[in-house]
C-alpha cells in the first residue's frame, strides 16, 4: 500500500465510527506526518476522550507546524495527564517560543502541587496513601514533560523557571530533567546554573 492510499484510509477512518479504528488512524497519521490532515487532527485534539485528544496531540507534534500552537497551548489544561504530556511533548518538537509560559505553568505545578501538600496533612480525595502516591508521580511526570519541552524549544526565557525546578525541593520535582534542559538551552548563565548545582548535589 502506498502513502497516499495509507493517508486516505486513515482519514477516513479518523472520521468514521469505529473507536477502534480511529485509534489506530491517528498512530498511522503520527506516523505519515501529513500537512493536509491538520484540520482532522486539530478536530481529533477538542473531543472529549482523551486517548483520542492523546493520540492526536501525538500526531500534531510530528507534523511540526507552528500554526497548531494556541491548540496544544490548550490542552495542556485538561484534566487528563496523558493528553499534558502528549501536548507537552509535541510543543517541544514544534519548538516555537509562544508556548514558553504555558509550559511553565505546567512545570511549576502549582495547584496541582498545593493540592498534594494539603493532602499529606488532610486526606479528603484519595482514599490511601498509594493513591497520593501515585498523585504524586503523576505531578513528577508532568513537570518533566514540560522541562523537556522547554529544553527541546532552547528559548532563554525559561531559564529562570527551569533553575526554580532544579532546585526544588518537593517530592515531585523533575531536577534532573531541568538541569538537562538547561544544558541543552546552552545560555552562559544557564550552563552556569547547571554547573554550581552539580557541584552543590554532586
Amino acid at each position: 500500500m502506498d502513502w497516499e492510499q495509507r493517508l486516505q484510509e486513515a482519514l477516513e477512518a479518523l472520521n468514521g465510527k469505529d473507536y477502534n479504528k480511529r485509534v489506530t488512524a491517528l498512530d498511522v497519521l503520527a506516523e505519515l506526518k501529513p500537512l493536509r490532515a491538520l484540520p482532522d487532527l486539530l478536530g481529533a485534539l477538542r473531543e472529549a476522550d482523551s486517548t483520542i485528544q492523546a493520540k492526536a496531540a501525538r500526531a500534531l507534534g510530528e507534523i511540526h507546524d507552528p500554526r497548531v500552537v494556541p491548540d496544544l497551548v490548550e490542552a495542556l489544561s485538561s484534566q487528563d495527564g496523558a493528553v499534558i504530556a502528549e501536548a507537552a511533548a509535541a510543543l517541544g518538537k514544534i519548538g516555537h517560543p509562544d508556548a514558553v509560559p504555558s509550559l511553565l505553568e505546567v512545570l511549576r505545578a502549582e495547584d496541582m502541587r498545593r493540592l498534594f501538600d494539603q493532602e499529606r496533612q488532610h486526606p479528603n480525595c484519595f482514599d490511601d496513601a498509594v493513591a497520593l502516591g501515585e498523585f504524586a508521580i503523576e505531578i513528577s511526570r508532568l513537570r518533566a514533560a514540560a522541562a523537556r519541552a522547554l529544553g527541546r524549544i532552547g528559548h532563554p526565557s525559561a531559564v529562570e523557571g527551569l533553575v526554580e525546578a532544579m532546585y526544588d525541593v518537593h517530592i515531585t520535582a523533575p531536577n534532573d530533567e531541568a538541569a538537562k534542559a538547561l544544558e541543552r538551552i546552552g545560555t552562559e548563565l544557564a550552563s552556569e546554573e547547571v554547573m554550581q548545582w552539580r557541584d552543590l548535589w554532586g
